[in-house]
């Protein structure tokens, strides 16, 4: 599908699906949320299969209430960013802080181009 210049129709979408490592796919099932027309994803810890796949191939497909989005990942690290999409997690899932999730964890920025 074309990449959306609107993400608000993920957020009643609790999990989304995403495939790394394109040479041998690796699929799991994630939270996600839409911010605008930018998407992202968090990696509760960064030594995970599939974030370990990123970093060593951004091409990622993502798909979302069943529509397919072709896209690159890349590590959020700009702190105003982080806390953003950090709180858009917590309000989305009901969630606590986790106070620690930086130290180990990472949030991806998914973006149709690299």
């Amino acid at each position: 599908s074309d990449w959306p210049k609107d993400w608000s129709h993920a957020e009643d979408c609790e999990n989304v699906l995403l495939e790394t490592n394109p040479g041998d796919p690796y699929s799991v099932t994630i939270w996600g949320v839409g911010l605008q027309d930018r998407f992202y994803i968090a990696a509760g810890n960064r030594s995970s299969r599939w974030a370990e796949n990123i970093s060593a191939d951004a091409r990622v497909n993502l798909d979302v209430d069943g529509k397919l989005y072709a896209a690159f990942a890349r590590q959020v690290s700009d702190p105003q960013t982080l806390a953003i999409v950090g709180n858009a997690f917590v309000a989305k899932y009901d969630i606590e802080r986790d106070e620690g999730f930086y130290e180990r964890g990472a949030i991806y920025q998914l973006s149709p181009t690299p």
